[in-house]
């Protein structure tokens, strides 16, 4: 009898880690990223749409230019002395995203 038992003790606990491998946990719902900061609206463009044509119609020549990536290139304007915007185009010179910056 005691032989009975203890296969069984051993099928119960060899059978245990199967079933709870057979019923994964639910993976916990990751939080959704967020897109990064974009001034865009504050001056009034909308990324995806504007062009470097019209960016440059309303803040003035480019005073920095970096094509470090193939796909896109940022673009500095300082359309006032203590203001500095930056603007981020791809390939096509559309619009990505802009980031303005007060300087103290």
């Amino acid at each position: 009898m005691n032989r009975i038992v203890s296969l069984l003790a051993v099928i119960a606990v060899i059978s245990l880690p199967a079933q709870a491998q057979s019923t994964p946990p639910a993976p916990a719902e990751q939080p959704k990223p967020q897109p990064a900061d974009d001034d865009s609206a504050m001056f009034g463009f909308t990324p995806g749409t504007t062009t470097r044509a019209e960016v440059e119609k309303k803040l003035g020549k480019a005073s920095m230019e970096n094509h470090m990536r193939p796909d896109a290139y940022s673009v500095v304007y300082t359309p006032r002395p203590n203001v500095m915007v930056a603007c981020l185009f791809d390939k096509n010179d559309v619009l990505i995203r802009t980031r303005g910056y007060v300087k103290d």
